[in-house]
């Protein structure tokens, strides 16, 4: 959803202004906000707005400019279950509130998020086009397959049980991921998973 004012646009599709029942908007349990219409304009976004979606499990922040009141919004949805950050820009220090959001999936794209400062214990963590080689997230599963790896043991030392990469990582890295107690996952060159284990060592 594009939106430049979350309720606004909301009225214009349903043609129902300041008409939402609290059972329609509880019923939204999936939100993207994006700053960029179809036509490559910047819109105005509020995420005041968030305030009227009591029950989202994933919120989706695209093109966006992070501040400490964009990222203390969003951490007061303690449901989350997925949040993902894509080309977006920080503007001022969001981490001590950034690291009070609950989910248990947190992707980030291609975004200027200084990852060190960013801590907390996740299912799953994927990085695309991101600096990951330090980073303070513990987790079960990390997803790197869509980031270029220049250290190897910079992937495998972090704090996660299972390691996600691309074919042509594993190819790369084969025979390093042997010696390593991590269970490996191969992320085809469709984006489908192997269904089953790549190495299990330990």
């Amino acid at each position: 959803m594009n939106t430049e004012s979350i309720i606004r646009l909301l009225d214009s599709i349903y043609s129902k202004k300041d008409s939402f029942s609290n059972e329609e908007l509880d019923s939204i349990d999936v939100l993207t906000i994006n700053r960029l219409d179809y036509d490559g304009n910047f819109l105005t976004v509020d995420f005041n707005d968030l305030d009227y979606f009591k029950n989202l499990k994933e919120i989706v922040v695209e093109n966006c400019i992070l501040d400490d009141v964009s990222i203390r919004k969003i951490s007061e949805h303690k449901g989350l279950k997925r949040l993902t950050i894509c080309n977006c820009d920080v503007i001022e220090d969001i981490y001590a509130t950034f690291n009070e959001i609950s989910t248990s999936e947190l992707f980030i794209i291609n975004s200027n998020i200084n990852l060190s400062l960013i801590s907390g214990y996740y299912e799953l963590v994927y990085f695309e086009n991101m600096d990951f080689s330090s980073i303070d997230v513990l987790g079960k599963r990390l997803d790197v397959s869509h980031c270029e790896i220049k250290d190897i043991d910079s992937v495998l030392t972090q704090g996660f049980d299972e390691i996600i990469v691309s074919h042509n990582q594993y190819e790369q890295f084969k025979d390093i991921f042997t010696q390593s107690d991590k269970k490996v996952y191969v992320r085809e060159e469709n984006g489908q998973f192997i269904s089953k284990e790549v190495i299990v060592n330990g």
